[in-house]
């Protein structure tokens, strides 16, 4: 008999129903999968967002707020590798910080405060919009 089995699997049914609630998500994106990234071992480049295509080169792209955007396609995997964790610094990191800004304001404040962050991709270079004050984290 194995003394580690705690229940006939209702137990990890139950919890599985409760992480939605303990979630928290704005426009379709999770600040926890942001904020606690884990590499996944389905990933067959070795990075998230960079997929070898098939004459070698390295696509690389970035998903945010149910957008893909697009990073280019690179010769060296290093080099798809480095964009791909600057694209992660100036949205990813930049959304969990105004996020936790936006919480900070709310908690002090007695009104609600709207949480806005949208990003889209101009000539080349993402342009942030947010109403929250980063001061602490230049976009």
């Amino acid at each position: 008999m194995y003394r580690n089995v705690r229940s006939c699997g209702c137990l990890k049914q139950e919890i599985q129903r409760q992480i939605p609630n303990r979630l928290h998500r704005f426009d379709g994106t999770c600040v926890e999968f942001l904020d606690k990234r884990k590499y996944r071992i389905d990933n067959t480049s070795g990075f998230r967002g960079v997929f070898r295509s098939k004459n070698g080169r390295f696509y690389v792209s970035i998903g945010f707020k149910n957008q893909r955007f697009y990073l280019g396609t690179y010769q060296n995997y290093e080099d798809a590798v480095d964009i791909r964790l600057k694209a992660e610094e100036q949205i990813h990191h930049a959304f969990v910080e105004a996020y936790h800004i936006w919480k900070e304001q709310c908690m002090s404040s007695q009104e609600e405060i709207p949480f806005i962050f949208d990003v889209e991709k101009v000539d080349g270079e993402f342009k942030i919009t947010t109403n929250i004050n980063m001061q602490k984290f230049p976009i």
